[in-house]
């Protein structure tokens, strides 16, 4: 029984875990955006 509710939480925080990973993959990508963008303005 023990082993059970244990097994469910494990499960509930890696999926939390790959959510926010997720979320921090976006972020990044976000901010890589607007680096490019901000190196094109300083270009021209």
């Amino acid at each position: 029984m023990i082993f059970i509710i244990l097994f469910i939480i494990l499960l509930i925080l890696t999926f939390d875990l790959t959510k926010i990973r997720n979320q921090n993959n976006e972020m990044i990508q976000q901010n890589q955006r607007v680096i490019e963008l901000l190196k094109e303005t300083r270009n021209q």
